[in-house]
């Protein structure tokens, strides 16, 4: 059984589901990428695990020791971005 988690808006829509995770899936990729502050809450719709990984952990492992994968994850981000820009 795949384990999933309601992505939760802080956004005044505590109530909206708008993206379920399964196994394998991140967060947080576009705030520790842009410097922004979390504009989301999680709530567990079923008992999960999580790593946390801090921003300098970030750093240090991902950004200098494999790069190719930093630069997906930016990558993916910018994507996300021009996304929601072009549906406001």
């Amino acid at each position: 059984m795949k384990k999933t988690i309601d992505l939760k808006s802080l956004l005044g829509f505590e109530n909206l589901a708008f993206k379920l995770l399964s196994h394998g899936s991140y967060i947080g990729d576009e705030e520790i990428i842009f410097f922004q502050n979390r504009l989301y809450s999680l709530k567990a719709a079923t008992d999960c695990e999580f790593f946390v990984l801090k921003k300098i952990d970030f750093e240090n492992i991902v950004r200098h020791d494999f790069p190719y994968i930093y630069n997906q994850i930016v990558l993916n981000c910018k994507k996300k971005i021009e996304h929601f820009e072009r549906k406001s």
